[in-house]
C-alpha cells in the first residue's frame, strides 16, 4: 500500500490519501483527527520530478510513503520513544530530509523504516521516524532514546 498528503482541491485536500496497491482501492483520513503507525515503510520520490519542482514548475505527485500494513492511534496518543520530523516540499527541498540536532539536513529518499507515525505532533502535522525503528544505513541521524 501507499501513502501520500493529498493536495488537490476538492472535499480531501489536506487528508492522508491511502491506495491499495492490489485493487487501486483509494481512501481518505483527516490527519487532525488521529496518528497513523505504518509498518515496513519506504520512503519514495521520483528525483527527477522533485528537482524540476524545486527549480520552479508546478507541484505534482512525486513522493509517498510504500507500506505493508498500518494501524490507527488516538490523536491523545502517547509516545514512548523519541522521534524525529521527516520532511517532504519539493519546493524547499527535492528529497525526504531530516535535520540532525546539529541542523544538518540528511538526503532520507528510498530509507526503510520499521516504523513511522503520520499526524499532529507538538502542534505540527508531520512524518515522524525514529532511528531505533529504521532498517538503513540512515539509523545515526535519527535521536534514539538508547
Amino acid at each position: 500500500m501507499r501513502i501520500r498528503f493529498h493536495l488537490q482541491n476538492g472535499i480531501y485536500k489536506n487528508h492522508w490519501q491511502i491506495k491499495n496497491n492490489f485493487n487501486k482501492l483509494l481512501f481518505y483520513l483527516e490527519p487532525k483527527n488521529q496518528f497513523i503507525r505504518l509498518t515496513d515503510c519506504v520512503l519514495i520520490n521520483k528525483r527527477k520530478t522533485a528537482d524540476k519542482i524545486y527549480s520552479g514548475s508546478n507541484k505534482t505527485v512525486c513522493s509517498w510513503i510504500d507500506f505493508r500494513d498500518y494501524e490507527l492511534l488516538s490523536k491523545h496518543y502517547k509516545f514512548d520513544i523519541d522521534l524525529t520530523k521527516i520532511s517532504y516540499n519539493p519546493k524547499k527541498s527535492p528529497f525526504w530530509n531530516a535535520k540532525s540536532d546539529s541542523g544538518e539536513v540528511f538526503d532520507l529518499d528510498d530509507t526503510e523504516f520499521k516504523i513511522l507515525y503520520l499526524g499532529v505532533l507538538d502542534g505540527i502535522l508531520g512524518v515522524y521516524g525514529s532511528s531505533i525503528e529504521t532498517t538503513s544505513k540512515f539509523e545515526g541521524i535519527l535521536k534514539n532514546t538508547n
